[in-house]
């Protein structure tokens, strides 16, 4: 067989390997489509501060309030005496849940550079507060004056799977 024969057979043979493998991987990735994510519900500000669940810690004052009536939830943002504020959210289940308002926890790939995963947070705009080298966790600043900032932070990183493995809030525990 000559030599220019042995090449377009490798190259037809090259091409139909590649048409099979884009196949694959466009059925694969629209098998695996995840459905898309539930709207978060929309909160509306509130002058009324009534209604305050019993709170674990001492309270300093409540600054925020806000009330959603998809779900007929109120939700405020308060300050405790060590100056740290909570986000205390109570629904429709009457199960409040209290969360610290301006910070989360994102564990990073450990299989992935510490370097590349503060760049990538940072250019997604997120302040790292403290890092965990051991554990690649991070514990990055958000906006607390905003109703949703937490749940709207940790959509934008679990869209950044397979750098940021799992991101959550910090719930209250007490001392």
């Amino acid at each position: 067989m000559k030599q220019s024969q042995r090449v377009r057979i490798f190259g037809v043979g090259f091409f139909a390997g590649c048409l099979l493998a884009a196949g694959f991987a466009f059925l694969r990735s629209s098998d695996e489509a995840e459905s898309p994510l539930a709207p978060l519900p929309s909160w509306q500000t509130t002058t009324d501060f009534s209604g305050l669940p019993e709170t674990p810690f001492a309270l300093n004052r409540v600054v925020k309030a806000w009330v959603s009536p998809e779900i007929s939830g109120k939700r405020w943002l308060v300050e405790a005496e060590d100056k740290s504020l909570w986000r205390i959210t109570e629904g429709d289940d009457l199960a409040t849940v209290i969360i610290q308002a301006d910070e989360i926890i994102a564990m990073g790939n450990p299989g992935i550079e510490t370097e590349a995963l503060e760049a990538g947070l940072q250019h997604n705009e997120f302040e790292i507060i403290s890092f965990n080298p051991a554990a690649t966790r991070f514990v990055i600043s958000v906006d607390p004056f905003l109703p949703d900032s937490v749940e709207q932070s940790i959509r934008i990183l679990d869209d950044r799977k397979p750098y940021i493995l799992e991101a959550k809030p910090l719930f209250y525990q007490a001392q």
